[in-house]
């Protein structure tokens, strides 16, 4: 037994060896065909890594980066038909954003005018209606009037005015457009609204509606007004939609059929410039 034995452990120990040594030869040949591959194969591959030479290098010199560009929304129309010259002879506009209770303290306004008269800053971005919805002076407008929007934060913006221009600060009016809490509770009619008919609300804020031309009009009157008293542009906020899930379930009830959010807001905004187009804004 013990002879059996012994004789089937040599027959393994051969077996393991013979595989051992096929692997051995199989991975000797592998490397010696490596190694004689010819100096024309090996050219071949080189050919396709791009040379360290300057020349070659020039090819792959970053874009200059462009400095101090100014941008001046104020004047784009304008700027789109002149030439280079006239361009660099379009001034800069460099504001900073007033709240409308900033802007009705007048030992705050003497430290905002303050500074724009010692630095570059010659634009003041003032709101005009909040995102509260509120109006922050004593806007003449029906609408205003009839939901009690005016706050007065402003107490005498014809004299707020008078002090921008005398100080050669560009005015600019802040008007917060869909996000109106405020006149979406007391013209819910204005409003976003869930199926249910109730208002439709995002933590807790209602907004009105993109869809609602009314809506539109009130916005655009509030925008009148503010050029009117002598704002030189006007600058939207909110105008959009809330980025929320939620939406989903409002009920839309000015929508028209296959009408997108993208396609309302455009539609709003060209509204909005022929509305204001008269008023040199």
């Amino acid at each position: 037994m013990d002879a059996l034995r012994i004789k089937s452990d040599n027959q393994i120990l051969l077996q393991k060896n013979g595989i051992l040594m096929i692997l051995f030869f199989t991975l000797l040949m592998l490397l010696l065909q490596g190694c004689g591959k010819s100096a024309d194969e090996e050219d071949g591959i080189n050919k396709n890594i791009p040379s360290t030479s300057g020349e070659n290098l020039k090819k792959y010199e970053p874009l200059p980066v462009l400095s101090d560009v100014v941008y001046d929304f104020a004047s784009y129309e304008s700027v789109m038909s002149t030439d280079i010259a006239e361009i660099n002879e379009t001034r800069a506009v460099k504001g900073i954003y007033v709240s409308g209770h900033a802007a009705g303290i007048d030992t705050w306004m003497d430290d905002l005018i303050h500074l724009a008269d010692t630095t570059e800053i010659n634009a003041f971005v003032i709101d005009i209606k909040n995102d509260s919805g509120h109006i922050t002076y004593d806007m003449n407008l029906e609408t205003v009037k009839e939901v009690g929007a005016d706050i007065k934060a402003i107490r005498d913006i014809e004299a707020l005015m008078e002090r921008l221009y005398a100080h050669d600060i560009y005015p600019i009016a802040r008007i917060v457009a869909f996000k109106d809490p405020f006149l979406a509770e007391r013209k819910p009619e204005y409003a976003i609204k869930n199926k249910d008919g109730s208002l439709w609300k995002y933590k807790n804020t209602p907004w009105l509606d993109p869809y609602n031309k009314d809506s539109w009009k009130y916005i655009v009157d509030v925008s009148k007004e503010a050029a009117k008293i002598g704002f030189k542009e006007i600058q939207f906020d909110y105008i959009r939609f809330e980025a929320t899930s939620s939406l989903a379930e409002a009920d839309f009830q000015g929508k028209e059929a296959l009408q997108t959010r993208e396609e309302v807001i455009l539609e709003f905004l060209e509204y909005a410039m022929e509305e204001l187009k008269p008023y040199g804004v």
